[in-house]
């Protein structure tokens, strides 16, 4: 058994890849919100004031002039340099009949890695020159006297782009879980040199020979791993370096507790599990308690990056069911009235995601829609039609977004949105 992580769309690939190194901040709290505003500056005098109104008429003019002599380009935008809408900005091509099934972005949205399902290969693209391609070749997991594939769990860029690590869970070549004792391991490349080290080793007990089970839980930096059992409700917490130093175990409270179908934030600080009675549960463990309590009992439970909110399925129906939002500060449900949230599609094929830094949530409509939504005002922000793909990921403050699933797999299709990236 690897858990509910492993079933996730992230978790498709076998070997592991790159992806945002992610600041964490997840035990970060409050009321999601929309953004600041600055107050007003004062104007000295009338004079200059109607001075700026004039220049700025004759840019705006200007500007809409461009435009229609240049009708292939987009000029205006949310913010300095954004597009209005999303464009495709460029096409990664996946080299030597590779195919990619989940990808990942850095933190700053420079860097985008993808992974195939079942193949020990990483792709690592420049956004800045696509062109520009590198193959990092994932080894098996030795195991014993046992050699195991390596199934992705989650990749994540250091902060500054300079090395990635990747966690991945040992299976059979079939992909299928091994009997009795199953593999885990962190493996972490340095980009410059190409060097590999590995983190851990973790071993955890799964499959039909070991009863009850107990799955490794990744956060989304891959600095931390939570040993989840199944039946009692404990876990065990990891933290990843040259070794896994084991940290005090935790009972968590709830009628019948289920961490290992649960989910971590991006720095591992907090854990969303299931824990019986109709409710999940938020725990803190530098807290050592419980910070919210979600009033619902879903599929495939998503905490996001930073902790402050929560996606739920409450069923498996391939074209209803839509996702559920929650506030985790509330403990509120926030969905989204906008009908087009509603006609997403169900978890199975392609469940809704947050970006790697938990701002906006991607969901997915018939007719190759994919949308974003922003999580603080649960406002819809920007769509993307593309035709064929197999799924999605967007980067920072849904800036930008790779679909994949275009011919056959082999490409990789990036698109810039409106949205501006943090700290821009």
């Amino acid at each position: 058994v690897m858990g509910d992580a492993a079933a996730r769309q992230w978790s498709n690939g076998s070997a592991s890849t790159i992806t945002e190194g992610n600041g964490g901040g997840g035990s970060t709290r409050g009321p999601l919100s929309g953004p600041r505003r600055r107050p007003p500056r004062r104007r000295r005098s009338r004079r200059p004031a109607v001075i700026a109104l004039m220049a700025a008429a004759i840019l705006i003019a200007a500007g809409a002039a461009y435009g229609l002599n240049h009708p292939g380009q987009s000029h205006a935008s949310n913010a300095p340099g954004r597009p209005s809408k999303p464009v495709l900005a460029a096409t990664l091509t996946v080299p030597d009949g590779g195919h990619v099934s989940a990808a990942w972005f850095s933190r700053d949205g420079k860097l985008i890695a993808g992974v195939g399902s079942l193949q020990p290969r990483v792709y690592v693209w420049d956004t800045a020159s696509p062109q520009h391609e590198t193959t990092l070749t994932v080894p098996p997991i030795e195991f014993g006297n046992s050699t195991y594939l390596g199934v992705v769990q989650g990749i994540s860029f250091s902060a500054d782009d300079t090395s990635l690590t990747m966690s991945l869970t040992g299976a059979n070549s079939d992909g299928s879980t091994p009997q009795g004792a199953t593999p885990n391991v962190v493996y972490e490349w340095n980009l410059a040199t190409g060097k590999l080290t590995t983190e851990g080793p973790i071993t955890s007990a799964a499959g039909p020979a070991a009863k009850p089970g107990t799955v490794v839980l990744f956060s989304g930096d891959n600095s931390k791993a939570v040993l989840a059992d199944e039946g009692d409700g404990a876990v065990r917490p990891l933290s990843l370096g040259r070794a896994a130093v084991k940290e005090p175990p935790v009972k968590l409270p709830g009628a019948d507790p289920t961490p290992a179908s649960g989910s971590l934030n991006e720095d591992g600080s907090e854990l969303l599990y299931r824990a019986g009675g109709g409710l999940n549960d938020v725990w803190n463990f530098a807290e050592g308690k419980v910070v919210a309590q979600l009033a619902y009992s879903g599929l495939r439970p998503a905490l996001s990056p930073d902790g402050a909110a929560v996606i739920e399925y409450p069923g498996l129906s391939k074209t209803a069911n839509a996702p559920v939002l929650w506030d985790v500060a509330t403990e509120s449900n926030v969905t989204p009235a906008d009908p087009r949230w509603s006609q997403q599609q169900g978890p199975v094929k392609l469940p809704a995601q947050f970006s790697t830094d938990g701002s906006v949530i991607e969901t997915f409509r018939a007719g190759g829609k994919i949308d974003l939504w922003n999580v603080a005002t649960r406002k819809h922000q920007a769509t993307i039609t593309e035709a064929n793909f197999t799924g999605a990921v967007a980067g920072p403050g849904g800036s930008e977004v790779a679909v994949f699933g275009g011919d056959g797999s082999r490409q990789v299709s990036l698109w810039e949105t409106p949205l501006t990236p943090p700290n821009a």
